[in-house]
């Protein structure tokens, strides 16, 4: 089951153009993943493993096949984008992953995904925790900024904003008003 799913990281040989030869790795997420939490950090787990051994650019490919696979249901991928999401280490990986897992709801499963995703921040159970901030301020609104108002202590809008200019992310006009705010009051707290 598990195992079959994710397998071990494949390596691929093909020939190109002259005598050199690339190494194409696969990297490859659970077919199924259950709503047992158990089974849930087991794959998590093996996703950590994993994704150890395999680069960056092989992650993100399957990724994108994740997230442009119609045939699988919104739950099942759901949990797969959240193995991305919480267990990446990669800033552009995560960020895709969270705006996917976020966007890919309809109706009312949409407010569970950003709880979903607010929780996981509240927790710190993300690698990159900063990401999933950046990534909530982009693509929430008036009312999750005000739940992320208290979890502004994981980072410092400095680091959010770099983090957003290396994701090539434009910044709206109501991120930028909460960032402006955050450094403000960054700045009256340190007395600088």
């Amino acid at each position: 089951m598990w195992a079959e799913a994710i397998g071990r990281p494949e390596t691929t040989t093909t020939t190109t153009v002259g005598a050199r030869t690339d190494e194409v790795q696969r990297f490859e997420v659970p077919l199924e993943i259950g709503e047992d939490p158990l089974e849930f950090r087991s794959a998590l787990i093996r996703y950590w493993t994993h994704a150890a051994s395999v680069d960056t650019e092989a992650r993100s490919r399957t990724l994108d096949t994740l997230q442009s696979n119609a045939r699988w249901p919104s739950e099942r991928r759901a949990r797969a984008l959240a193995l991305f999401v919480l267990g990446d280490a990669d800033a552009t990986i995560v960020y895709q992953a969270t705006c996917s897992y976020l966007g890919g709801a309809r109706g009312t499963a949409i407010q569970r995904r950003f709880a979903d995703v607010l929780e996981w921040l509240a927790r710190r159970l993300a690698l990159r925790n900063d990401v999933v901030f950046a990534a909530l301020l982009i693509h929430g609104d008036e009312t999750i900024d005000q739940q992320l108002l208290a979890l502004r202590h994981a980072t410092t809008s400095a680091c959010i904003r770099e983090l957003l200019v290396l994701l090539r992310v434009d910044v709206d006009l109501r991120s930028d008003a909460f960032l402006r705010e955050w450094h403000a009051l960054e700045t009256t707290a340190t007395g600088t």
